[in-house]
């Protein structure tokens, strides 16, 4: 079966190198500033809709256990239970979206990764981490 797409063609954007007085160095440490010392609330989503829970658990940096990055709600059984039903319920609507549909929401994602949360994800992945000058 030939499939017919107008994708883009993959490319590899270019390598940030963080070097010592560089603008992406400069951004890159003002984005861990930004990120030290906040602690998320990460809730459940079902539908759409946040969902807290009286189970939270804490998120810690895989570098550093000690440093609470976040508040994670875990949902009990009935959650996760209304969760899987509204994963199940909006499945038809995903896999009737057509190749391109489906692809540009991870190319927007992809877009916002390599564009405005490039240093905010970084440094998510970095704090605490002091960054030299």
């Amino acid at each position: 079966m030939k499939h017919v797409s107008n994708l883009p063609t993959p490319r590899n954007e270019p390598v940030q190198d963080y070097l010592p007085g560089t603008p992406q160095r400069t951004r890159l440490k003002a984005a861990i500033a930004a990120v030290e010392g906040v602690v998320e609330e990460i809730p459940g989503l079902i539908a759409g809709r946040e969902v807290t829970a009286s189970a939270v658990v804490d998120v810690t940096a895989p570098h550093c256990h000690r440093h609470v990055i976040g508040h994670l709600h875990q949902l009990d059984a009935a959650g996760v239970g209304r969760a899987i039903d509204a994963a199940v319920a909006a499945q038809p609507e995903w896999a009737a979206w057509s190749l391109q549909e489906r692809a540009a929401v991870f190319l927007k994602a992809a877009d916002l990764i390599a564009g405005p949360w490039r240093e905010r994800l970084n440094a998510a992945t970095m704090a605490p981490v002091a960054v030299a000058a």
